[in-house]
């Protein structure tokens, strides 16, 4: 599966950021506020625990809306999310 892709607007300049290890960041998120995939899957309103799995290891890949549902459930910033900033939570 080829990495997504990012349109950034930045300061009237546009980029393409590749987000590589959304899953990683994801599972990494979850683990830190001790949920099960099931329990995340709940929170983020998908129907199936399997989709957090599949997110996870790369398998599949959460559209926009979804980002930003988990980003909402984590307390981060969408670009913290997609690893186009630092994460200010460590």
């Amino acid at each position: 599966m080829t990495p997504l892709s990012v349109t950034v607007y930045n300061a009237g300049m546009i980029t393409t950021a590749s987000i590589s290890g959304i899953g990683e960041r994801i599972r990494a998120l979850r683990v830190e506020a001790g949920l099960t995939q099931t329990d995340l899957a709940k929170l983020v309103g998908l129907s199936q625990p399997a989709c957090v799995s599949q997110y996870e290891c790369g398998r599949r890949r959460p559209d926009l809306d979804t980002l930003a549902r988990f980003a909402k459930v984590f307390s981060v910033s969408l670009d913290e999310l997609c690893g186009l900033q630092k994460s200010r939570r460590r």
